[in-house]
């Protein structure tokens, strides 16, 4: 349902120049400084509607305002004129588990059916600031915006019962409230719970069975947005005839175990003693234990010490946590990125693939293409870049809005060294 002309008003007028400019960019956001004025419009938490759609509210967040395409067709309860925003309504139940029915078989047909997978993916998908993975019948939602935390008992039960309806049997729903954005929007930060090895459950994913933790450990329980690129890192390795690899930043195997079932021999590299753990738990399970070798070690210093005993392999897997929390430590990122891609470089044979990641949206894909030109010239190798990916479809980025594309996985030949 549209509204018509003048039932909610238009933020437009609202907008200072800048904000004006920015705002025909299709940006999501609108920060403090693109308003006309601090003093008109809303001061709690909530939701508005306008003629240029829905908006979650932030008072306390320089992201002022967040657009919340999954409400527009909702009543407008608030317009920007009012003096309040508002919580999302309570009549708009059914019209939302609808929706949200609807969007959670066309993810599951963007990963071919599997269990997991992200449902909603904030912006991206209308949500300002929530973040729901699925684990089977496990829904564990990110809750980081003030707006969506204040109609939150009204979504905790809308989630619930869509969730149920699209399984066909009771689902249960897990709450994070650990992310450190919640500080901005003047929101408590919870510490995620620790993940213990006996606490998690099997999960069929991407072809394989994987011990995941749903609402504990690592963002929501699994990297799940790689899943593509463990794929295309297996194909690639088949292509060139690669016959074994090392995976580093290994985690709980994500690559390594897609290795080893394409037959690769693949030593598996992370400094978390919990998460080899996990890893073996995994290769086991799924019979690839003896193709499997786990090594505890620090990446940086494993990596130098096989740059310096000459070490060779056949594909190499470069999967770091986010060097970069924020804009100022973007330079220094690079400086890391590099010295681990060029002992990349310099550990492949001729013909031999590296596998490089990145996940902040701060590094933009010509900061990475800049950073590996330069560690191939220092490890004087000459490389070809076969291809360069994604997340999973299933955290797609949305156009236009840069803090989306967070994810890089650079599938790149060494020619010759």
């Amino acid at each position: 349902m549209k509204f018509h002309n003048g039932q909610s008003g238009s933020l437009f007028p609202h907008l200072s120049l800048p904000g004006k400019k920015w705002f025909r960019t299709g940006h999501p956001w609108l920060y403090r400084t693109h308003l006309a004025s601090e003093t008109s419009g809303p001061t709690q938490a909530g939701f508005v509607w306008t003629e240029e759609g829905a908006y979650a509210f932030s008072p306390l967040s320089e992201i002022r305002l967040r657009r919340a395409e999954a409400l527009d067709g909702l009543r407008p309860t608030s317009r920007w004129s009012d003096a309040e925003s508002a919580p999302i309504p309570t009549d708009a139940s059914e019209g939302l588990k609808s929706a949200l029915r609807d969007l959670w078989n066309l993810k599951r047909r963007l990963v071919d059916g599997d269990e997991c997978f992200r449902w909603i993916f904030s912006e991206a998908d209308g949500w300002p600031g929530l973040v729901v993975d699925v684990f089977g019948d496990q829904v564990v939602a990110q809750i980081q915006t003030a707006p969506m935390e204040s109609s939150w008992t009204l979504l905790a039960k809308v989630f619930v019962e869509a969730a149920s309806e699209a399984l066909g049997r009771p689902a249960t729903l897990r709450e994070l409230r650990a992310t450190p954005a919640r500080k901005r929007e003047g929101l408590d930060v919870v510490p995620l719970p620790a993940a213990q090895e006996g606490e998690g459950e099997w999960y069929r994913w991407n072809g394989l069975d994987w011990w995941f933790h749903p609402g504990r450990g690592q963002k929501t329980g699994a990297y799940l947005d790689q899943r593509s690129n463990h794929l295309a890192a297996a194909e690639w390795a088949r292509r060139f005839g690669a016959r074994a690899a090392w995976d580093v930043f290994s985690f709980e195997g994500g690559f390594g175990l897609h290795l080893a079932k394409a037959g690769l021999k693949v030593e598996c590299v992370d400094q978390s003693s919990s998460a080899l753990g996990v890893l073996g738990k995994n290769a086991e399970r799924n019979g690839l234990a003896p193709l499997v070798t786990r090594t505890e070690a620090n990446a940086f210093d494993w990596l130098k010490a096989r740059s310096e005993a000459r070490a060779k392999t056949d594909l190499v897997v470069l999967d770091p946590p986010s060097f970069v929390r924020n804009r100022k430590d973007k330079e220094s990122a690079l400086r890391g990125f590099k010295e681990i891609n060029l002992r990349g470089f310099q550990a492949l044979k001729p013909g031999g693939i590296l596998v490089s990641c990145s996940c902040s949206h701060h590094i933009r894909p010509e900061d990475y293409a800049q950073m590996l030109a330069a560690a191939a010239h220092d490890a004087k190798r000459r490389c070809r870049v076969l291809e360069v990916r994604g997340p999973s479809p299933d955290h797609s980025p949305r156009l236009g809005f840069a803090e989306s594309e967070y994810l890089q996985g650079w599938y790149v030949e060494v020619q010759s060294g």
